[in-house]
């Protein structure tokens, strides 16, 4: 005589996967690259140790493979302010990023006002 078992039961190992949680992450934020090279003003100590950073956040949050073209547009230091334009792709998925860099800048440059936006398509 043959058994019924209820779906699932002695199926062993299919059972397991049958209920298996498969997390759900986020994707990165879909950034063409860019054409033109991103525009920097400033002194070039002050811009490279700030791009060093930028570059580490942008990796950590997009992905190694992503040019710095893709993701930044202009990096403007003057006498008591810097401007931090970012891809315009950036605005809704690139929020984490955007808060990262200002508190990033904030860390580095004392005294001055700082203005993260998305540039301009």
């Amino acid at each position: 005589m043959t058994e019924i078992k209820p779906f699932g039961q002695g199926l062993g190992m299919m059972n397991v996967m049958l209920n298996r949680v498969i997390p759900i992450r986020l994707a990165p934020p879909m950034l063409a690259a860019a054409v033109n090279e991103p525009q920097l003003r400033g002194r070039p100590e002050q811009l490279g140790r700030l791009l060093a950073g930028l570059e580490q956040l942008a990796r950590a949050e997009f992905g190694s493979t992503l040019p710095r073209s893709a993701w930044l547009r202009g990096l403007n230091l003057e006498d008591g302010e810097a401007v931090l334009s970012l891809a315009p792709a950036l605005r809704r998925q690139g929020a984490g990023f955007a808060q990262a860099a200002f508190e990033l800048l904030k860390t580095e440059l004392c005294n001055t006002d700082i203005y993260v936006r998305a540039a301009a398509h």
